[in-house]
């Protein structure tokens, strides 16, 4: 082809427009994409820093692996505890408990529910946990560790355990445990002097005691449960037995007329008649329920827990704690304290006593559906509560 400057020139133009045009396209595009991502890095900046718990509650849903799982429930659950929310906490760790239980992350969980049930001022478990923390060799924070566990035993009375305790921590004591066990001398005059002290550190939060006219049972203290003696129980014959391992929980409700009333002198009245009931017309040793929930939501102490209780049939009731609701629930409603106060009261059981949900029954199911006690409001907050326990609780394993 001859070579023609014209068509050259003219070719030479139009590829430089179209090149242009081209350039010009990337950088209006690029333009557009900087302010999107502009516009979204303002969007972010708007919402403000994440909270530590929205992070790990983010962390967890983005978890695939029951480890993985474990770990975000853990973190989540410290997070929860730093902010003084306890009880999420407690709900949080059990989660991680109840995922990883036989895993690495055992001595971190339990040393985790330990610490949740120190800062709710709930030693006995608070105990128990920490020294499982002990036992599995926990490596962090062991002076912080032992220090909870002084206070735990001396809270309980446990003097040569804590004692023992003490004798484990490092030299010289980290400012931490030296801080917590600052606390020890105030334990001390409270527990040794009548009703206690007033004015609590703040390292230390105890579940608060039950008014000063009612006498403590043996019983743990945030259950408030009034001991025998406010109800003026007669003494026990000798035809009683031992109870032995606890191994279940039974809920019933005492029939016969409904009972409305919830104050405390018709609530002891109440039971008094039924020990007589049971004593007298039965041939019974003593009440055959160990505990009695009142309308008022009131837990008071029925048989002693060391002995075998006589609620259910036969052999049904060996190693069974047995819990009345006063009233016929098969005709009345349970009043919401009632509900809370059963919750609480089965949950700590089963978490003392290392007994599972599946464990929990109403008498007509321990039964097979031989009676229709406690009715069928108490057999649904019974379900509800088994449910709960069954999601949230791994029972303990020695």
């Amino acid at each position: 082809m001859p070579y023609r400057p014209g068509l050259v020139s003219f070719a030479i133009v139009a590829l430089a427009a179209v090149y242009g045009c081209r350039s010009a396209g990337s950088r209006g595009r690029s333009s557009d994409r900087e302010v999107a991502s502009h516009g979204i890095a303002d969007l972010r900046s708007e919402r403000g820093p994440e909270t530590p718990e929205a992070l790990y509650a983010r962390a967890l849903s983005l978890a695939t692996t029951p480890d993985g799982k474990a770990r975000a429930y853990l973190s989540l659950g410290r997070a929860q505890l730093k902010g003084g929310r306890g009880q999420d906490a407690l709900k949080s760790f059990y989660e991680a408990r109840r995922l990883a239980y036989d895993g690495d992350l055992s001595p971190a969980i339990h040393q985790a529910i330990g610490d949740a049930y120190f800062d709710l001022g709930d030693y006995n478990l608070a105990r128990r946990y920490l020294g499982k923390a002990a036992v599995e060799g926990i490596t962090n924070d062991r002076d912080v560790l032992y220090a909870k566990l002084v206070m735990c035993c001396r809270a309980v009375e446990d003097i040569d355990a804590a004692t023992e305790y003490r004798k484990r921590l490092g030299h010289p004591i980290s400012e931490e445990a030296r801080s917590i066990l600052a606390a020890e001398a105030w334990l001390k005059n409270s527990y040794s002097s009548p009703g206690g002290s007033q004015g609590y550190p703040s390292t230390l939060r105890p579940a608060p005691r039950p008014p000063t006219t009612i006498a403590r049972s043996d019983a743990e203290d945030k259950l408030r449960v009034y001991s025998r003696t406010n109800w003026s129980a007669r003494s026990p014959r000798s035809n009683i037995e031992p109870m032995g391992r606890v191994e279940k929980i039974t809920v019933h409700h005492s029939g016969g007329d409904n009972i409305w009333s919830s104050s405390a002198a018709d609530t002891a009245d109440e039971i008094r008649k039924i020990q007589r009931y049971h004593q007298n017309d039965k041939g019974w040793a003593d009440i055959g329920y160990h505990y009695v929930v009142d309308r008022s939501g009131a837990i008071w102490q029925g048989r002693k827990l060391r002995y075998q209780g006589a609620h259910a049939r036969g052999s049904a009731n060996e190693g069974n704690v047995g819990i009345v609701l006063l009233g016929n629930y098969m005709h009345q409603g349970l009043t919401q304290a009632q509900k809370g106060s059963l919750e609480t009261l089965i949950e700590t059981l089963c978490e003392h006593f290392s007994v599972p949900a599946n464990r929990i029954y109403t008498h007509g199911e321990i039964l097979d559906g031989k009676t229709e006690c406690p009715g069928p409001e108490i057999s649904r907050c019974v379900k509800e509560i088994r449910e709960d326990i069954r999601r949230r609780l791994v029972a303990y394993r020695p």
